[in-house]
């Protein structure tokens, strides 16, 4: 595995485009538990967009915001992405998927994972938490595990609908 600097965080934001030609990322390895804004890219802003790559036989671990192909999106869009790499975050950790940690705004579409998800709290196979965010045509066959607010497809949902999604990974919650 190759040790993997996230592309963005949250003093220097990426908004550029990727466009991944259908391609795969594999064998990265992050583990820093101290560290937030964790995945391909650690932190997406407005009008920032990756599409179209996977993320296979790779390992991610931080603190929060933890995510295969992108730790948090803030405005941008995540689609035609998929991964099938393991996400193991910290045991005080939220924030944790398998594509997107946090979706604070933005979107997450045509997008799948078959990866093993562990964090504590806000904790999905496609998307740990969303506030605003917009999540369509997604699905997650991988198993989730964690605390507290863990979902197949997403961990905790704002005020946006989910729309044709769905999940057929175990989903093992560890809290009282």
């Amino acid at each position: 595995a190759k040790a993997w600097i996230p592309i963005g965080k949250s003093d220097n934001r990426y908004s550029g485009t990727f466009n991944g030609n259908n391609k795969t990322v594999s064998g990265l390895y992050f583990n820093d538990n101290s560290y937030k804004y964790v995945g391909l890219f650690g932190y997406l802003t407005t009008n920032g967009e990756v599409k179209n790559v996977s993320v296979a036989n790779s390992y991610f671990s931080g603190n929060s915001y933890v995510g295969s192909i992108v730790g948090c999106n803030y405005g941008g869009t995540v689609s035609g992405c998929n991964s099938s790499s393991v996400v193991n975050a910290d045991v005080n950790s939220s924030d944790v998927s398998g594509i997107v940690g946090y979706l604070r705004e933005g979107v997450v579409k045509d997008c799948y994972n078959t990866g093993t998800v562990s964090g504590n709290a806000y904790v999905g196979g496609v998307v740990g938490s969303s506030y605003k965010g917009v999540i369509e045509n997604c699905y997650n066959t991988g198993a989730v595990n964690g605390d507290s607010y863990l979902g197949g497809v997403v961990g905790s949902n704002g005020d946006k609908a989910l729309s044709n999604c769905y999940n057929t990974g175990k989903i093992t919650a560890t809290g009282n």
